[in-house]
Parts: C-alpha cells; sequence; structure tokens
C-alpha cells in the first residue's frame, strides 16, 4: 500500500495472466458440473445450443464491461461505472444488488464443490460423513479458507486462484481428450426434445446463465492490476473465450458419450435402491420454494388486511367521539348577504 495524498491506494501485484485467471476460476466452477445436467434434461441434446448462447450473450455483456473498464480505471467493477453514472443512491442500490449475487453464486459453487468433494473422497473412504449438516459444513469450511487466503495478502490470493484454475482446465481437458474419441453422433439425434421442441432452449439458457457470471470479477480488482486500462479489457475477453471454448468441449463430449439422459439424471441409480437423486433433490428445493412463497405471500396479505382494518376503524372512532372544543374567541356573525356560513347565499347567476 502506498499513500497518497492521505489516502491508501492498492499495491499492483496482479499481472494479465493473474487477471485472467480471475475471471476464468470464478466462471469455471460448480456451474459446469451441477447445472449440465439440468440443461441436459430441459433442453436434451440441445443443451449444447443454451451454452452456445448464453456464450454469445456473455460476449457482447462482457465488451462492454471491457469499454467501461478502460475508461474507468477503479477498483469496484460495475458498482463503480454506475457511481461515475448515476446518483448515489442508484449506486448504493447496484452495489448490494451485486453484493446479494455474488453470495448466492458463491454459495453455488460452494455446495458444488462439498458435493463433489463428499463423491470423491467417497470412492477412497466410504465412511466419511455425507449427510446434508455435513455437506453444508464442507462448504463453509471451504468458503472460510479462501477468505482467509484473501485476507493473507492479493498476491497470495492472485496465485492461489492461478494455481487452482490451471487445475479445474487441466482436468477437464484430459477428460475432452479421453472422450472425445468415445463420442456417437447418435446421441445428437434428436438435437431437441420431441415435447417443447427448440422452445426448450430458452428455459436451459435461464438455468445455465450463472454459469458465465465472473468475469466482472476482475474489473473490481483494477487497481491491483498493472496497467489496468490494456490488461483488464484483455482479461475479460480472454477469460470468456477460454470459458466458453472450455465448456462447449466438456457438454460435447459429455452428450455425446453418454446420451443426454444420462447426462440429465434420469437414468436410475442401482446403487440408491433405484431412486433419482437428482430428481430428489430438486424436489426438496422446489418445495422449499414453495413453502418460502406462500409464508411471504400470507405475510403480504395479513398486512394488507391489517391495514384495511385500522382504514375502517379509525374514521368511525372519530365520528362517534366526543368534538374537541375549538380554541380562540367565538367568531362573530358575517354581514348578511356575504354568502358566507349563516346568512343566504347570493342568487346564482346563469
Amino acid at each position: 500500500m502506498s499513500g497518497t495524498h492521505g489516502r491508501r491506494s492498492p499495491a499492483t501485484n496482479l499481472g494479465l495472466l493473474d487477471a485472467t485467471m480471475i475471471g476464468i476460476g470464478a466462471m469455471i466452477g460448480a456451474g459446469i458440473f451441477v447445472l449440465t445436467g439440468l440443461a441436459a434434461e430441459t433442453a436434451g441434446a440441445g443443451a449444447i445450443v443454451a451454452f452456445a448462447l448464453n456464450g454469445g450473450v456473455t460476449t457482447f455483456t462482457a465488451l462492454s464491461y471491457a469499454e467501461l473498464a478502460a475508461a474507468i480505471p477503479k477498483n469496484g467493477g460495475g458498482y463503480a461505472y454506475v457511481r461515475e453514472a448515476f446518483s448515489s443512491p442508484v449506486a448504493f442500490v447496484m452495489g448490494w444488488t451485486r453484493w446479494f449475487t455474488y453470495m448466492a453464486a458463491g454459495a453455488l459453487y460452494a455446495l458444488g464443490f462439498s458435493s463433489n468433494f463428499v463423491e470423491l473422497v467417497h470412492l477412497y473412504w466410504p465412511g466419511l460423513p455425507s449427510s446434508e449438516p455435513w455437506i453444508v459444513a464442507y462448504a463453509l469450511f471451504a468458503v472460510v479458507s479462501f477468505v482467509g487466503l484473501n485476507a493473507v495478502s492479493t498476491e497470495a490470493s492472485g496465485g492461489a486462484e492461478t494455481l487452482v484454475t490451471a487445475v479445474k482446465i487441466v482436468i477437464l481437458l484430459v477428460f475432452v481428450a479421453f472422450g472425445i474419441g468415445a463420442i456417437d453422433g447418435a446421441n445428437f439425434v434428436p438435437l431437441f426434445p420431441a415435447e417443447g421442441g427448440a422452445l426448450t432452449v430458452l428455459p436451459a439458457m435461464g438455468l445455465t446463465f450463472i454459469a458465465f457470471q465472473g468475469y466482472d470479477l476482475i474489473a473490481t480488482v483494477t487497481e491491483e492490476v498493472e496497467n489496468p486500462t490494456t490488461n483488464i479489457p484483455r482479461a475479460i475477453l480472454a477469460s470468456v473465450v477460454v470459458t466458453v471454448v472450455v465448456y462447449l468441449l466438456v457438454v460435447g463430449v459429455a452428450i455425446g458419450t453418454l446420451g443426454p439422459e444420462a447426462v440429465g439424471g434420469r437414468r436410475r441409480d442401482r446403487r440408491r435402491g433405484g431412486g433419482d437423486r437428482l430428481h430428489a433433490r430438486r424436489g426438496r428445493v422446489r418445495r422449499a420454494a414453495r413453502r418460502g412463497a406462500h409464508r411471504v405471500r400470507r405475510g403480504v396479505l395479513d398486512d394488507q388486511r391489517a391495514q384495511r382494518r385500522r382504514h375502517r376503524v379509525e374514521p368511525r372512532r372519530v365520528r362517534d367521539g366526543p368534538r374537541a372544543p375549538t380554541a380562540g374567541p367565538p367568531r362573530a356573525d358575517p354581514p348578511p348577504g356575504s354568502g358566507r356560513r349563516g346568512s343566504p347565499s347570493p342568487p346564482a347567476r346563469w
């Protein structure tokens, strides 16, 4: 940190590779492992079309971020851009909205990591606790570990981000290299399911778009990157291109080798007595969402009923109660013919 005019400015410890890995690491996470099955179940083999279209939409948005990062090289990302163009209240709402989206995405990635971690360890040690409280505990441990790493220094977190992201990319490329030779073109016919047709791509895009979020995190560390006006736009575009290519390769190989039914989780899991774990988890999530929506709707209706009761009761209480005496001297009677209260009004002219 260096001080200028009594203000602390962050040190520039990150290069182009570190900045690019921040975006790639944020995008290539649990999304590719968790959401690919949902997309395949929704759109069949058309899941690869959904990922391609989302990649196009993300590219256009990333171009806007690259332009803004070059014009406004400040920490904060989208918040800093909104603060420059709009008023403080708008920037305040936008900043907290971004915090909420980061927390939701972080929770998804942490839980996805925890589930995959349990599945991996069970291959070698089946005795690892795997109930839902333990899965949440593993996710919290991962979050706390990375928060502590970020608190150490920017250089340490950047190096760890580069290492973890490189390992993820290598694993996915190994998967693609071994599976590309076993692709069966028949798994892509038909491209879209018979029920819904090509329109099933739209909900699949909505389910998987969160997997493309993360490149905007590069803009939040603008002042910590060397030559930010040049490196930040390059890092944003490079991270998006690499992520889209990796996603398309992984989704194409997964569907081409296993088929959309297997990727979508429609095949029964014999190890669990024929139960479909994916459908069971999705059913629990849907029931919890319905219960939450019902509670919110019931609370709103109760508040509206209470307000209507107050509006009906309060005027009657004021009308039926004794009238308070009026302070001040008594008013004199107005002169006759003035048209005021207590005297006949003048005749109307037609």
